[in-house]
């Protein structure tokens, strides 16, 4: 059964990798504008307040949720060009379902989950343009992971959280998530916490 698991998740690694790895004929979507902005930034040590890009109204405030993305594209295109940017993206995406498929080994329905991963990769499919939600992937599965590990015991790997939560903030605007996973971990707990003291109460009596 491990041996299943291990074909099925080399797989749909695999057609990770196929979707995300193909190469740059040109700038597309918005990298030329991370590239810039990233520039700008470095240059600066500012992030921009206002949308630079505008015609009409360039003075219109902005709130820059990825700068630190935008950074770490433009200085890894200018060290190692556009095929080692590639190739950072496609392991950063490759490296955030793998953390995933980790955790799956233990589970019950590794067939099933397994069968929604390949229908989420054809959603995913649509967008293998390098873009700063890249790091929104990689977020999710460690925080993901090691909530579901503080879930079944202590680990003090819940205090990195805050610490990648810090980063998430600046890297692209599904930081969200994270404090919804963290709220929704922490009702949960306080539910089971109180089903158990109410089961305790009950007993007594």
């Amino acid at each position: 059964m491990k041996l299943y698991k291990l074909f099925v998740s080399f797989l749909i690694i695999s057609l990770l990798f196929i979707g995300f790895f193909h190469p740059i004929i040109s700038i597309t979507q918005d990298l030329g504008r991370h590239f810039l902005l990233g520039e700008i930034i470095l240059k600066t040590l500012s992030v921009p307040k206002t949308n630079l890009f505008s015609y009409t109204y360039p003075d219109f405030p902005f709130v820059n949720l990825h700068w630190l993305s935008e950074v770490l594209f433009f200085v890894i295109f200018k060290t190692i060009g556009f095929n080692g940017l590639l190739i950072f993206s496609t392991t950063i995406v490759i490296a955030s379902f793998g953390l995933m498929f980790f955790k799956l080994f233990k589970s019950n329905n590794f067939l099933a989950l397994s069968g929604g991963s390949i229908l989420y990769l054809l959603i995913l499919f649509e967008r293998t343009d390098i873009r700063p939600e890249i790091f929104s992937f990689l977020f999710l599965s460690i925080f993901l992971a090691i909530l579901y590990k503080y879930r079944e015991k202590y680990t003090k790997w819940i205090f990195l959280l805050p610490f990648i939560e810090i980063l998430w903030v600046n890297m692209h605007i599904y930081f969200i998530i994270g404090n919804a996973l963290l709220f929704f971990f922490l009702l949960e707990n306080i539910i089971l916490k109180r089903k158990k003291l109410f089961s305790k109460k009950t007993k007594v009596l």
